[in-house]
């Protein structure tokens, strides 16, 4: 967070380091759709009684919604929309859309207001904007703070760095997508551990690895699939070979 850019979204490791993150990096991590348009703005109150209804019809009193309450019902293996709408709502406050708030909040509740409509979401526009404010955010929070909160689908940066580091580590498969699904624990601590390094002012930091070419990872390969597509260029891994 430290070295992106709330001005424009790139992240700057070091020296000629420099990855911009748009929309479409959400989606070739993530694989989520990138199409449609956006949620309907509901204000304060509505969101409210929105709260109150879902509690409602999960036959919980007033109080903070548990994540626990929610995957219990899951659990059950149900297939109702009460269900479902349960899953998305732990599955966007803990990976896509993450608060401060270990509890369900407001906005998982009005993300999940209608899910009969989720095809005609932009998920992966809700996901970068929202990532664009939590940065600016990670920024504004002051330094003398005794913890720092990080808001938003911070793995989208962390993968996308760690997609573009010269390392035997990294995954054999540069062009497939969501490219979130090559990578595993393992993985990412082995990265993490090759690109950390020591300052000489002693703090801790990365930047130890080379950067790969946008040639040989899936997010320039996209863009090409595009224009081989229309007989403008030879196939990305025909690129990659020469």
């Amino acid at each position: 967070m430290d070295h992106t850019s709330p001005d424009d979204m790139v992240i700057r490791a070091g020296p000629g380091k420099e990855l911009k993150i748009t929309k479409d990096t959400v989606r070739l991590i993530l694989g989520l759709p990138s199409a449609g348009g956006g949620l309907e703005h509901i204000n304060w109150k509505g969101r409210v009684n929105a709260a109150t209804k879902f509690r409602n019809e999960l036959g919980i009193g007033r109080g903070a919604i548990k994540i626990e309450t929610l995957q219990n019902r899951i659990a059950d293996g149900g297939i109702d929309d009460l269900t479902m709408r349960c899953f998305f709502i732990v599955f966007f406050n803990r990976l896509l859309f993450p608060q401060a708030s270990w509890d369900v909040t407001n906005q998982d509740i009005e993300l999940t207001e209608d899910i009969t409509n989720f095809s005609d979401i932009d998920r992966c526009q809700l996901i970068f904007n929202n990532l664009c404010d939590s940065v600016q955010s990670w920024h504004d929070q002051k330094d003398n703070h005794v913890s720092r909160t990080i808001y938003g689908c911070s793995v989208v940066i962390l993968l996308y760095y760690l997609d573009h580091l010269d390392h035997p580590s990294s995954p054999d498969n540069k062009y497939g997508t969501p490219h979130i699904s090559f990578y595993n624990r393992v993985i990412i601590k082995e990265l993490v551990k090759a690109d950390w390094r020591h300052a000489r002012d002693g703090i801790e930091t990365f930047g130890r690895c080379h950067l790969v070419t946008d040639m040989v990872c899936c997010f320039v390969s996209s863009c090409l699939g595009q224009l081989y597509k229309y007989n403008i260029c030879a196939t990305p891994e025909e690129l990659a070979k020469k």
